[in-house]
């Protein structure tokens, strides 16, 4: 996602292979859904709602008719959001294999595009700026949205979901290394980083879903496939 990261894609792509996230052509063209056999199953369940939300949202607003999805891997949620209609959208990310994995299996939309680059030197603007699972990936928060906020048009929007915010990031940040020593890639986590929400302080955001109300934290109880993380909207100029 950015230029100090040069080893990051290697690293990634084997940490994934590992996690049993790393799928078949066949598997990705109908993501979200997946086979309930899947030892990800339920991970996929809570992206397919996310989404599913996300899209509802966007197709109302038929004055906006561009996308960008920011780190957009192999390609799903690009393909799920070029199904809005003539609404062009553009899947970008570091990721070259997965990038090509996902203009492979979605090469059916000619309103979708995927590329490779440095998104703190990208020129274009957008109506929408997708951040899905990403901003992990970037060690500085606030950095990434005043830069994301000069690629917007006027009236413009960025949507952050399927991403945590912690209270306590050191005590994330612990959890974090150990998981990567146990999986075997220590050197994972000087990539994977820990935000909260008070990054977001100086933007205009607003909370369009929030997991830790009480309501939604009763709702998981029973149904623990429902959404677990924050959805954030940061409004443009």
């Amino acid at each position: 996602m950015d230029e100090s990261k040069p080893d990051f894609e290697d690293i990634y792509i084997k940490l994934r292979s590992a996690e049993g996230r790393v799928y078949s052509d066949s598997e990705v063209k109908p993501l979200p859904d997946i086979s309930p056999n899947h030892k990800h199953y339920k991970e996929w369940q809570v992206r397919k709602k996310s989404s599913e939300m996300l899209v509802d949202y966007i197709r109302q607003k038929e004055n906006h008719k561009s996308i960008l999805d920011l780190g957009s891997g192999n390609g799903w949620l690009t393909h799920k959001l070029g199904e809005i209609n003539q609404f062009e959208v553009i899947g970008m990310d570091v990721n070259i294999t997965e990038l090509e994995q996902a203009a492979r299996v979605f090469n059916d939309k000619p309103n979708l595009a995927f590329v490779c680059g440095d998104i703190f030197k990208l020129e274009l603007k957008f109506d929408y700026i997708i951040l899905a699972s990403v901003i992990a990936y970037f060690n500085d928060l606030k950095k990434l949205i005043s830069a994301l906020l000069n690629n917007l048009n006027s009236g413009g929007e960025i949507h952050i979901i399927d991403s945590p915010f912690y209270n306590d990031t050191a005590k994330a940040k612990r959890n974090s290394e150990i998981y990567y020593n146990q999986i075997g890639f220590p050197e994972m986590a000087k990539h994977y980083n820990h935000h909260s929400l008070d990054a977001l302080k100086e933007f205009n955001y607003s909370i369009l879903y929030n997991p830790n109300s009480a309501l939604n934290k009763f709702k998981r109880f029973f149904k623990p496939s429902l959404l677990p993380f924050y959805w954030v909207r940061v409004e443009g100029f």
